[in-house]
């Protein structure tokens, strides 16, 4: 994953790139926990076939998981640009 942020005078454009490894691990551990308490009619639960659990939650549980790692980069990278921001404006004042 990389995060760059581009600073502007007006505006500021963080580009954040997430990598498949990021959210795999993640995804896969999910998934499984969901096969073990599946109750799906004609299965005994805990023995559904992992491709129909991924068929019907593998999208739903990527965007989220995607989504928190986005949230989470996107968060420390406007804490840094903010605290960046502060530093500046406060030894502009100082010089002044």
């Amino acid at each position: 994953m990389s995060v760059s942020i581009k600073d502007n005078k007006e505006t500021s454009i963080i580009n954040i790139v997430i990598e498949k490894k990021d959210y795999e691990n993640k995804v896969s551990s999910i998934l499984n926990d969901y096969r073990k308490r599946a109750n799906i009619p004609g299965f005994r639960k805990g023995f559904v076939p992992m491709g129909m659990i991924k068929k019907q939650y593998e999208i739903p549980v990527k965007v989220d998981e995607i989504n928190k790692v986005v949230q989470k980069n996107y968060q420390n990278s406007l804490m840094k640009t903010r605290f960046l921001y502060w530093v500046l404006q406060s030894l502009l004042k100082m010089k002044k």
